[in-house]
């Protein structure tokens, strides 16, 4: 009876060594090597970064965008669609501010992009009749509307539209 309780308890003690040996494997090697597991190149910044923007109307050439890969697949049924809405900046802001609307089924990796003066701010093609709605209703009455972007060292990104 000793040797059955004894043999167990070996057993276990040998096979937890093993388990937590292995996850400890597993562990150092995602620390290592996180650069072969990345998706896309992570678009951090050197320094946290705030601006606000303020915006005055709509810009010119509004696209709106269907596209799919038609290789006979089962693929051949995804659609994409996406509406690019330029929005015109107040003052002397060399910014192009562009909101752009992605159907549910893309996978966009940033809700903003800030690069080399023009910021994009990704929002899903559901909100399209709304946020279009309130800047056109805002724009007539001469409300103020603002465009807050906030990015972080940290990878946190934040567009936040305020009427």
């Amino acid at each position: 009876m000793y040797k059955k309780i004894i043999y167990l308890a070996l057993s276990f003690m040998f096979i937890n060594g093993v388990i937590a040996q292995k996850e400890e494997t597993i562990f150092s090697a995602k620390n290592t090597d996180n650069n072969a597991k990345l998706l896309y190149k992570a678009g951090i910044v050197s320094e946290d970064k705030a601006e606000v923007h303020s915006i005055t109307g709509f810009g010119t050439n509004v696209s709106f965008t269907a596209s799919n890969v038609g290789d006979g697949t089962s693929n051949s049924f995804n659609h994409i669609q996406r509406v690019s809405l330029p929005l015109l900046v107040a003052g002397n802001k060399p910014a192009n501010v562009q909101l752009v609307f992605y159907s549910a089924g893309e996978k966009i990796p940033f809700t903003v992009v800030a690069t080399e003066g023009v910021v994009t701010v990704y929002y899903l093609i559901d909100l399209y009749e709304d946020i279009k709605k309130r800047l056109t209703e805002a724009f007539a009455a001469r409300k103020k509307v603002q465009l807050k972007v906030e990015l972080k060292k940290d990878g946190f990104r934040e567009a936040v539209l305020s009427f």
